[in-house]
């Protein structure tokens, strides 16, 4: 009897620490639905452009340097926090400016409307998370 009460108490324990692990990992793991890609994403977006091949090379490089130095940025944890905001304004602002002298006129205007479409929509997403 003993040895069935333990048995039983090291079973609920097990699925107790299991099922919490579960929730931990549901909660920390990014949404599905950002995996997927929606319209207007980067790759729709370059193709909306009509870029010709030399600016979709030019974009991309770019593009993987933005992301670069924006990883960077973020795991830097040196500094406070309003220095951290500038430095990732000015890269931003650059990529902005890169892209401005890689494209023409109608395309910087696409570019960055879907830019600050996209942001918009981060800001709302982010709002609603805080709501509930």
């Amino acid at each position: 009897m003993k040895y069935l009460s333990i048995l039983l108490t090291i079973l609920l324990l097990g699925t107790t620490v299991t099922t919490f692990a579960q929730n931990q990992r549901d909660t920390l793991r990014p949404n599905k639905e950002r995996r997927e890609k929606p319209e207007g994403t980067k790759s729709n977006l370059m193709d909306s452009l009509n870029l010709s091949r030399e600016q979709k090379k030019q974009m991309a490089e770019i593009s993987k340097k933005f992301r670069e130095d924006m990883k960077l940025l973020q795991e830097d944890n040196s500094g406070n926090r309003r220095e951290k905001m500038e430095k990732l304004k000015e890269v931003s602002q650059q990529y902005k400016d890169k892209a401005r002298s890689i494209l023409d006129s109608t395309q910087y205007q696409q570019f960055s409307e879907s830019l600050r479409e996209k942001m918009q929509d981060r800001l709302k997403e982010r709002r609603g998370k805080n709501k509930s």
